[in-house]
């Protein structure tokens, strides 16, 4: 969708299910429905991409969002056995259990933003490239829940910081086997 010609945006309603592959806007990206299925890759020219409190994601495929200097919020839980790159130098946010019915393989974030953690993640890294890395956090991570990020036998990378929310001590447990 928009790959040749990007559409201006895209927005779904929250009555039923959606599945996409390969949308590219110049405009923001906002997903409410129930049910929602991405594959592939996502970008936006600096505008947000958006999934609804009420909204549960199941990735079918590697994804990839790209949304530049703006945000990307993930409202609802986020699961898939596949690996997911979020790239944003703005605000990466997770405000749903990551993983919770089927863990992603691997989870990145790039370098230059923020990614705020309101929900656990949890991974299952299976990956043949000898690394075995579970997340990496290339930017700084802000606390806003008290959250667990369980690697299994992967490893966690922190490029960055690791804070609560001002004024409100978080607690935040890192598990792998």
């Amino acid at each position: 969708i928009g790959n040749t010609t990007p559409l201006a945006s895209i927005l779904s309603n929250a009555l039923g299910s959606l599945s996409l592959r390969n949308v590219t806007t110049t405009g923001t990206q906002t997903y409410n429905d129930a049910t929602i299925t991405f594959s592939s890759v996502y970008t936006t020219t600096n505008a947000a991409f958006v999934t609804g409190a009420g909204s549960a994601v199941t990735i079918l495929s590697n994804l990839v969002v790209n949304t530049g200097s703006a945000n990307i919020t993930f409202g609802g839980p986020l699961n898939g056995a596949f690996t997911a790159a979020l790239n944003s130098t703005g605000n990466t946010s997770f405000n749903g259990l990551v993983g919770g019915v089927t863990p992603l393989t691997r989870l990145t974030t790039n370098a230059g933003g923020t990614t705020t953690l309101g929900a656990s993640i949890n991974l299952n890294p299976g990956g043949t490239d000898g690394q075995n890395i579970a997340v990496t956090f290339n930017d700084a991570v802000l606390l806003s829940a008290d959250s667990t990020l369980d690697a299994g036998p992967g490893r966690v990378l922190f490029a960055s910081t690791i804070n609560s929310t001002p004024g409100i001590s978080r607690s935040f447990t890192i598990l792998t086997t």
